[in-house]
């Protein structure tokens, strides 16, 4: 059960520079910068502590759209515990209550077919008991995942 209804404002945004026509190592020279920033704008979260922001930067390098195209990706993420509804929050990285890097690559093998991995590199953010998707520990501990994906596309 939620003490009460999320009401949350966000903005988002991204930017992308073609920075030369000549390819690099097989991919476009792109580069794309973006971020967002959420505020849990509810009094009643907001009478519990100060867990009500989340932001995100990222920075990207390549794209993935022909064979040989590579691209490869560096983001920061910071979600406090009540800066979102945890149960739609990116599982992957840890839920709320968790901020650090995910760092990205992939490599088209075919246009049609491309494959990567990711690394999340989490800690805790604050020394609140969680329940839900919020991550159970202390200030500061530490959690690495790590994925190997494959895509098809159709």
């Amino acid at each position: 059960n939620y003490i009460d209804n999320f009401n949350v404002a966000y903005g988002r945004g991204e930017a992308a520079w073609k920075i030369c026509d000549q390819p690099f190592l097989g991919t476009p020279v792109l580069l794309t910068i973006g971020g967002e920033y959420d505020r849990n704008l509810k009094g009643t979260y907001q009478a519990r502590g100060d867990q009500t922001t989340a932001w995100t930067g990222q920075v990207m390098f390549g794209a993935l759209a022909k064979r040989g195209q590579w691209y490869v990706a560096y983001q920061y993420k910071h979600v406090e515990a009540d800066a979102v509804l945890d149960t739609l929050t990116d599982d992957d990285f840890g839920g709320t209550d968790r901020e650090g890097h995910v760092v990205r690559a992939f490599y088209n093998v075919r246009d049609w077919w491309s494959i990567g991995g990711t690394a999340f590199i989490t800690e805790k953010i604050s020394q609140r008991s969680n329940t839900g998707h919020n991550q159970l520990g202390i200030d500061g501990q530490q959690q690495v995942r790590l994925f190997v994906d494959t895509m098809f596309k159709f």
